[in-house]
């Protein structure tokens, strides 16, 4: 019978006397599929996590929030118990932004607008924090630019993810010397 249609299988253990003492017995199990078997998407397990959860934002901790949207509280959502968010001004040129951090949050997450304007502080800052790059869906940013930028400085994503319906995001580190 085909696998998934609607039937009926049995399943018989070993004959007496073929297996250890404990298998003595036959013992009968009736399956009954009732339609197709369709297993579970493989990211539905992560649609239920909140954004700040899939962004590594945990208990007592800051991250820092560079050129954040006005409604940024919406787009992360929910933070866990005594986070904190901290906006980096503006004014700051991209090239010293690692430099700025006085104390350098765990995460820094960089809302990108515009797609050559992450590039110049990206390799600073990720020598010193976690890097989430944040960017609009169906924006001039894309993921294929920002891994072959972030190549092109010598550094590479390890994570990816839908922060919401209208963000998404990339996590970057420095690549390790040989």
């Amino acid at each position: 019978m085909p696998f998934g249609s609607c039937c009926r299988m049995r399943f018989m253990q070993r004959p007496s006397g073929c297996g250890p003492p404990c298998a003595r017995r036959c013992l009968t199990l009736t399956l009954t599929l009732t339609g197709p078997l369709v297993p579970a998407q493989m990211m539905a397990r992560y649609a239920s996590r909140s954004a700040a959860r899939k962004l590594g934002i945990r208990e007592e901790s800051t991250a820092a929030l560079i050129d954040p949207p006005r409604n940024y509280a919406g787009v992360i959502g929910e933070l866990p118990a005594g986070a904190a968010l901290e906006e980096i001004l503006e004014e700051t040129p991209t090239e010293t932004l690692g430099e700025t951090l006085e104390a350098p949050r765990p995460i820094t997450l960089w809302f990108v607008h515009d797609a050559p304007a992450c590039l110049p502080g990206m390799r600073k800052l990720a020598a010193h924090t976690k890097l989430w790059i944040l960017w609009r869906k169906g924006s001039s940013v894309t993921q294929p630019f920002l891994r072959e930028s972030a190549a092109a400085l010598g550094l590479v994503d390890y994570k990816i993810c839908s922060v919401d319906r209208n963000w998404s995001a990339m996590l970057f580190a420095r690549r390790k010397s040989k």
